[in-house]
């Protein structure tokens, strides 16, 4: 292209990103370098703010604050792009972390239950597996024709990548998290996930991984990555709520299938015997 077509390139990253379109960072090293390059005190706080708020959009569990400090490192070649992604990577599990503390005190006190050996691996909604927190209208805005569409597209263009199935790419993305998923802290069938994806600059490499549940892989893919993004940031009360409703749903559901066991167990048992003299009394 020609100077001028480069420079009309590097403006439409700038308003994509300002439209909440997260920019890679080959998008923003061209723009650097050109028409961005000399861009003053105001112009690149601009800049930093609507490449934060798409980033942590396009980014479950990473904040504004976090992708935007990263990014002024980035910008004045204080960080490179492999450290760019390992530490917004970092920043955002341990910023999931305590989300997810703040969610189990909320909901079981500050020591949980006698029996549970740990965060929950999810909870049951009707007769599908969720994220433990999320709330009913998650659930059904999920399950809703944009979520069922998003995951049949899901199905039916799975994921090439061989090196986030490998065996041992998945123990390094379980040891960095601790074993648990990012996003709920589920210990269950964990799988490993590029925390900064490739379309924006990330790489395969293990500083760039995380370890990840299905259930959650389920609703990202359902809900879009910002809309996860915001449940995750929701506030701890509501996770306690969704929590609690649904095991009160649970018990009430379990007591009327026992009742109804009841009155057909009742309906079902033989007639009480008869002693020979009341048989012959009514013979008679």
């Amino acid at each position: 292209p020609s100077d001028m077509g480069k420079s009309l390139l590097q403006l439409e990253t700038l308003l994509k990103a300002i439209d909440g379109e997260a920019p890679s960072l080959a998008e923003l090293k061209r723009a650097r370098e050109g028409v961005f390059s000399l861009l003053g005190r105001a112009g690149r706080a601009a800049l930093a703010d609507a490449v934060a708020t798409a980033w942590a959009a396009a980014l479950p569990g990473v904040t504004p604050g976090l992708a935007g400090s990263h990014f002024e490192l980035f910008w004045s070649r204080q960080e490179d792009q492999r450290a760019l992604a390992e530490n917004l990577k970092i920043g955002a599990v341990e910023e999931l972390k305590w989300q997810n503390r703040m969610r189990l005190e909320m909901t079981f006190g500050a020591t949980l239950p006698g029996g549970m050996q740990g965060t929950p691996a999810w909870r049951v909604e009707g007769r599908t597996k969720v994220p433990w927190f999320v709330t009913e209208e998650l659930v059904t805005e999920a399950y809703g024709p944009e979520g069922e569409a998003r995951a049949a597209e899901r199905k039916f263009s799975p994921s090439l990548n061989a090196f986030v199935k490998n065996s041992n790419t998945v123990e390094k993305a379980k040891n960095f998290t601790g074993g648990v998923c990012m996003y709920c802290g589920s210990q269950h069938d964990l799988q490993a996930k590029l925390v900064f994806p490739i379309e924006l600059g990330g790489a395969n490499l293990h500083s760039n991984l995380a370890a990840v549940c299905p259930v959650c892989v389920d609703f990202i893919t359902r809900l879009g990555p910002e809309r996860w993004s915001e449940a995750l940031f929701e506030k701890p009360e509501k996770a306690a709520q969704a929590w609690w409703e649904a095991q009160k749903k649970a018990n009430m559901k379990t007591l009327e299938f026992l009742n109804a066991n009841v009155d057909v167990t009742t309906d079902l048992k033989p007639a009480p015997k008869k002693d020979a003299a009341t048989a012959l009394k009514q013979g008679s």
